[in-house]
């Protein structure tokens, strides 16, 4: 099955200007345990505190929602008729939270957030991808010989490993297996936007047919 990387549409006769939302409610502490934004590339608890967007004024309200607020990175806002559909597919380490965008007009628009707490290294297909270590100093690359998802996570995890030696893990060049049974998933570790959210061609379909907008489908 093909998969394609989803992305936010940055035509602004359709989106109004981007990214959408640009401040949230502080109604939200951000300086609270609970909130979302803690939570970075882990499990958040069901209970976590998700921050109420605001729609910038000369954005439009569409279904997948660029978000640069805080508690919005490395999550994905959409929706709320988006996220049931990807609430009902066959996803995989992805969190679904409500919250609601306020529009202009001061109503609240019912949304989700998504956010991802593990990734699908075991779609990658480790033969045909590439991987490099960059170099937080100078930007230099170096090539990474990375043959399973068990040397993935020995060297991401910790990250204060990362940190300690100034190089991170990036993948270079991503081909995914044949016969994913998951249409709905996320990847880090990608320098083109850090995660990236990719669904099956299904699911690609689905939600052309059913008109979604503020998207578009990158080919890996």
């Amino acid at each position: 099955m093909n998969f394609k990387r989803i992305d936010w549409s940055n035509d602004f006769k359709r989106v109004g200007s981007y990214p959408q939302v640009q401040s949230r409610s502080l109604s939200s502490n951000s300086e609270a345990d609970g909130f979302i934004g803690k939570f970075i590339l882990q499990k958040a608890p069901l209970d976590a505190i998700i921050p109420t967007g605001i729609l910038h004024k000369k954005a439009k309200f569409t279904d997948l929602i660029s978000a640069s607020a805080q508690g919005f990175s490395l999550n994905l806002l959409v929706s709320e008729r988006l996220g049931k559909i990807l609430a009902a597919s066959a996803h995989y380490g992805i969190q679904f939270f409500e919250t609601s965008v306020i529009l202009p007009s001061q109503e609240h628009e019912k949304c989700s957030l998504l956010h991802p707490y593990a990734f699908g290294y075991s779609f990658i297909d480790y033969k045909k991808s590439e991987f490099i270590f960059m170099d937080a100093k100078d930007n230099k690359k170096q090539k990474a010989e990375i043959n399973s998802i068990e040397e993935i996570l020995n060297y991401k995890f910790p990250y204060k490993t990362i940190k300690e030696s100034g190089k991170s893990l990036w993948i270079s060049k991503l081909h995914l297996i044949d016969n994913i049974d998951i249409d709905f998933f996320a990847l880090n570790l990608l320098p083109s936007g850090g995660i990236g959210f990719f669904v099956s061609e299904t699911l690609e379909n689905f939600i052309i047919q059913n008109e979604m907008s503020g998207f578009k489908f990158v080919e890996i």
